[in-house]
């Protein structure tokens, strides 16, 4: 399995509802009806509190697109159809309607779940009904990024703490790994104060729109749901509005 997150930017000029509405409306249709067809595909867009902390040293991201293949052989794939003659220059010219194309990342991730279930068969996240929380977390100073992932993946219980949570998926983020790629307005930004370069980002889902409210308050302690790994120097969590796509059958 391979999964991988795209921290995009809108194109200035473009409000928040305009960037949604073309991404959902003409860019995503396109998308689904040339590239493979992965395991999941998802967009996620902050709703940014005005008076939230702002870490990054230039305008917040507005959207965080979570693709997941089969495989890394289909994500190759996938890569290629899109860098191929035929559809780039396609897909190109569609970005550049509603993207910065010069504000642009992405990076692997490794994903760890909660969840009711117990085996170890993957499947998507729910759907949300009742609201999407991501959380960023940044390592503490003093270890690297290897070692967090390496005690941090083992901690769980954070899900069992939050009222109508229906699922925790913990995502590692790999700057290092071959297919990780950041455009050059975004080199030279401190880790700390940018949310792309972040050790992981928590997506909980919910059954209730008020649970996930709820939840915003607790998920503000660095500490919370871990209670065996090293606490986190920062975090912050941020509302979502949550897009998933179904493909046809067949």
């Amino acid at each position: 399995m391979q999964k991988g997150f795209y921290f995009l930017q809108r194109r200035p000029g473009l409000t928040r509802e305009e960037y949604i509405t073309y991404y959902e409306t003409v860019h995503r249709p396109l998308i689904m009806a040339n590239l493979p067809r992965p395991l999941d595909f998802r967009r996620h867009f902050p709703v940014w509190s005005p008076s939230a902390q702002t870490r990054s040293a230039g305008p917040r991201f507005d959207s965080l697109t979570a693709i997941t293949h089969k495989s890394r052989q289909a994500f190759v794939e996938a890569l290629k159809r899109y860098s191929s003659s035929s559809f780039n220059p396609i897909v190109v010219e569609d970005e550049t309607k509603f993207l910065d194309r010069g504000r642009m990342s992405f990076v692997p991730v490794e994903e760890v779940i909660e969840a009711d279930s117990e085996d170890d068969v993957w499947c998507p996240a729910p759907r949300s009904p009742g609201g999407k929380l991501l959380r960023f977390v940044w390592r503490p100073d003093g270890i690297d990024a290897a070692e967090f992932r390496a005690r941090d993946r083992s901690t769980t219980g954070a899900r069992a703490l939050l009222e109508g949570c229906l699922e925790v998926r913990r995502n590692y983020l790999m700057p290092d790994d071959p297919f990780a790629h950041s455009t050059e307005d975004l080199a030279g930004i401190d880790r700390l104060t940018d949310y792309r370069r972040c050790d992981a980002v928590e997506e909980y889902s919910f059954a209730a729109d008020g649970d996930a409210r709820a939840a915003l308050a607790r998920l503000a302690r660095a500490d919370f749901g871990r209670r065996n790994g090293p606490a986190p120097l920062q975090v912050e969590t941020v509302a979502c509005d949550h897009f998933v796509s179904v493909y046809e059958e067949g």
